[in-house]
This record gives C-alpha cells, sequence and structure tokens, in this order.
C-alpha cells in the first residue's frame, strides 16, 4: 500500500507547495514572489524605458549646438511611477523649459510687445553675459546671490556705462552701443585701439523668426513606440527563470 505523506528536510526548509501549506507559510512564499516580480516590473520600467529615454532627449538638444545646451538639456526629466497600486507602474517625461522646447519645434517668431524692438546679443555681449554667469556661479557655491536684471542691464552694469540705440532711418533697425563709445574685441574685452566707431552690442530688431530644430517631440514618439519593448527586454534581464 502506498504512503501518503509530506517531506521535509532536515533542517526545516519545504520540499513541496503542499508542504509549505502544511506548515502555513503558502500565502508568505506567494506574497514575496509577488513583491519581488512588482518590484521588477518598476526596476524594469526605469531602466528599460525612463532611464534611457531622458537621455535620448538630452542629448537631442544637447547636438543642437546651443550656447549651454548641456544646461538646457537638463530640463528633460524622467519620472517612474510606482505608487499605482492598482495599476503597472508607468514612465513619464516633462520639460521644465516647455516653453522653449515648443517654440524652437515650431519655428515660432518673436514680436517685440512691451517695446519697440528686440535686443539680440552680438558676440561681444554674449562672452559677457557668459562671463557672468560663471562668476555668479562660483558666488552660488560660497552662498552669495548676484540680482539677476535684464540682458542689457546686466551688460551696461558690467561695462560701466550706459547702452545707447542708434537706428537706421531707412530699415528701421539699429544698434545698442555704449554710450561712451567704446570699442570691443568679440570676447567682451577693451579693444586696443579706442579710435573709431563703437562696437555694436546688441541688435535691435523688431521681430525674430526661430529657425526650427528638434528639442524631443519627435523622441517622445519613438520612446513611446517601442516602449513596450524596451520594457519587456528589460524585465527578462531582471527576472530570475523561477520567476517568469
Amino acid at each position: 500500500m502506498a504512503e501518503i505523506g509530506f517531506k521535509f528536510s532536515v533542517d526545516g526548509a519545504p520540499q513541496s507547495s503542499l508542504a509549505l501549506a502544511f506548515q502555513g507559510r503558502l500565502m508568505e512564499v506567494i506574497n514575496q514572489s509577488m513583491n519581488r516580480v512588482e518590484t521588477a516590473y518598476v526596476r524594469a520600467m526605469d531602466v528599460g524605458v525612463t532611464q534611457p529615454g531622458k537621455q535620448k532627449l538630452r542629448a537631442t538638444i544637447e547636438a543642437t549646438g546651443f550656447y549651454r545646451a548641456s544646461a538646457l538639456a537638463k530640463t528633460w526629466r524622467g519620472y517612474t511611477y510606482n505608487d499605482r497600486p492598482n495599476d503597472r507602474p508607468a514612465a513619464s517625461f516633462k520639460s521644465r523649459a516647455g516653453v522653449i522646447v515648443d517654440a524652437f519645434e515650431q519655428g515660432v517668431t518673436i514680436t517685440a510687445h512691451n517695446s519697440k524692438f528686440l535686443a539680440i546679443p552680438e558676440g561681444p555681449a554674449k562672452a559677457i553675459v557668459h562671463n557672468l554667469n560663471k562668476a555668479n556661479n562660483r558666488s552660488r557655491e560660497g552662498g552669495k546671490f548676484a540680482k539677476e536684471d535684464s540682458t542689457v542691464a546686466r551688460v551696461a552694469s558690467a561695462l560701466g556705462t550706459d547702452l545707447v540705440p542708434l537706428i537706421d532711418t531707412r530699415t528701421g533697425r539699429g544698434v545698442l552701443v555704449a554710450k561712451s563709445g567704446l570699442r570691443l574685441t568679440r570676447g567682451g574685452h577693451l579693444a586696443k585701439k579706442q579710435t573709431g566707431r563703437p562696437t555694436p552690442i546688441f541688435a535691435l530688431i523688431r521681430s525674430a523668426t526661430l529657425k526650427p530644430r528638434p528639442m524631443g517631440r519627435a523622441v517622445l514618439a519613438e520612446i513611446r513606440s517601442s516602449a513596450v519593448e524596451d520594457f519587456t527586454r528589460a524585465l527578462a534581464g531582471i527576472l530570475g527563470p523561477d520567476d517568469r
């Protein structure tokens, strides 16, 4: 006559699900397995979709060659939601500079509203602002904060002179130059020869149309289309054979 029973190891470790049930530990093991799988799902979403997607979005902006493109690229953030008890984890992407992203994606036209002209920095002004930003960052690291004014005001303050407009009445366009008649190099330094016409520091125009450039919107569509495949591949690499 065949014997019916449960087999246990010497140290008490169960040998089967029935043995686990007999010990009252079956639900404990089931819950542990579910928690392990749920954790794997969240991690797979993060390493398979969120983090690679964020890097692709940032790389798109860095490739544009914008001034301080790396700083603008970091405005793209990726989030993995793992606090959705009744649903699977999800990935979300958002830019903290959405207005800038949309403006360049669409190639919008910017028109002066509160003034007659837009002041577009020329070489010397760009260099001066760049140096001011570096100095400002260093002061912030030391616990000090510099006051942020308009770009024109910051450049004028750095030069120690007011900036005045020179307008071409035929075209309606013009430039801002130092009231003192300073001549500057493209690096924002005083030219050795201070004779002749003052250096244009800002160009004055009534409107400007941005050249359309990729800023990440198209990449979002690519991330969405490959999300399932990327998630599945990452999940397969995280789960062990016993969890699949």
